[in-house]
């Protein structure tokens, strides 16, 4: 679904989301790094957080909260909202990283876009220029 939704944003700023090249770009979007403060530009990934989610991370939130809950709302209540909060933190992490990735294709490709019609050269000269001024992170990718 993320994939898609960059493809379309490559579609959106001239680029053909069929060929090979344009592929290869849309996967180059992943590689940014993730939405965290802390993301080094490596080590935060959409399928690592899904994995974490999914596996020990959603165990041990569970495990803090059901028993308050079932303290509240009785142990079949709480049993019942198990799934809740697996989905919901599910659907947090989809949408955290679909917005992220999606506005770092915005940039990637709107680069592109501009380097075919100023120049590559140009273009990257006054994007380090710009990060520079901002004390970018994406300077370190």
């Amino acid at each position: 679904v993320i994939f898609r939704a960059v493809q379309g944003i490559a579609a959106e700023h001239g680029e053909d989301p069929m060929t090979v090249e344009t592929r290869a770009q849309c996967l180059q979007v992943f590689g940014k790094g993730g939405p965290g403060d802390e993301d080094d530009g490596v080590d935060t990934t959409f399928i690592g957080a899904r994995i974490g989610l999914s596996g020990a991370a959603v165990n041990n939130l569970i495990n803090k909260v059901a028993p308050q809950f079932a303290a509240v709302l009785g142990q079949k209540l709480a049993a019942q909202t198990v799934p809740i909060l697996g989905a919901a933190a599910g659907a947090g992490t989809n949408y955290t990283f679909v917005t992220y990735y999606t506005e770092i294709a915005h940039v990637h490709f709107g680069l592109r876009k501009l380097a075919r019609i100023y120049g590559t050269d140009h273009v990257a000269d006054a994007f380090t220029q710009e990060a520079v001024k901002l004390k970018s992170p994406l300077l370190r990718a």
